[in-house]
């Protein structure tokens, strides 16, 4: 396994770990980056009957969210409004 393998290893075990003490479930709203370090934290919920709203600036993150079953937006702003809808205004917003 070489460095940056492990790097990626090590932060995606962060973001699982995230996950799994976040304690959400089935009928809950997650955000989450869908960058690759990110990206099985966001898949974890949305399996789970979570729906899982993302961003980022980069198209390739944000389609690659999209292929894992994110709700993906292409702006925080739009994003910001998403999460206060889903969560009744409730969510903390950037």
């Amino acid at each position: 396994m070489t460095g940056g393998d492990r790097v990626l290893h090590r932060a995606a075990a962060c973001c699982l770990r995230a996950v799994k003490r976040s304690r959400v479930a089935a009928g809950d709203t997650a955000s989450c980056g869908p960058g690759l370090d990110r990206l099985p934290a966001g898949a974890a919920p949305g399996s789970d009957g979570v729906q899982v709203l993302a961003s980022d600036l980069l198209e390739d993150r944000r389609a690659l969210g999209r292929r894992m079953g994110a709700l993906v937006f292409d702006t925080d702003a739009v994003l910001d409004a998403a999460l206060r809808e889903a969560t009744d205004g409730r969510a903390p917003t950037s």
